[in-house]
């Protein structure tokens, strides 16, 4: 049965920028979820291509996208991650077009209208 009700797009978030795998990083004892590029979609380098065919793996900080934020507040936590998508090349499905974030219903933040372009997020 069809309802007529609005719903959130995407039903779910990605843990990672579209086409990013989820990685653990290990330092000592300490463990860092990050989001690494095994394909090279990042437009602008922002991530760089993970490489794990050598021996060693050349992997630099480039390689990582990390996923922890200063807050923890959903919504600032959202514009943190949403920023460094964008300064990665990045897009996040439900969180940035590329070009602007996106609020919860998935309407462009900063959007005068449904029909307004959206505000470019401070660098």
């Amino acid at each position: 049965m069809l309802s007529n009700s609005p719903v959130s797009w995407p039903p779910t978030i990605n843990t990672c920028p579209d086409y990013l795998t989820y990685y653990q990083l290990t330092e000592g004892s300490v463990k860092y979820d990050m989001c690494i590029d095994m394909i090279g979609v990042s437009r602008n380098g922002g991530v760089t291509k993970f490489r794990n065919s050598t021996s060693p793996p050349v992997n630099t900080d480039s390689c990582y996208f990390p996923l922890k934020t200063a807050s923890d507040e959903p919504a600032k936590k959202r514009a943190e991650l949403c920023q460094r998508a964008m300064s990665a090349g990045l897009t996040w499905e439900g969180i940035t077009n590329g070009e602007s974030c996106l609020t919860p219903d998935g309407k462009p933040a900063g959007a005068a209208s449904d029909t307004g372009t959206a505000a470019c997020p401070p660098q």
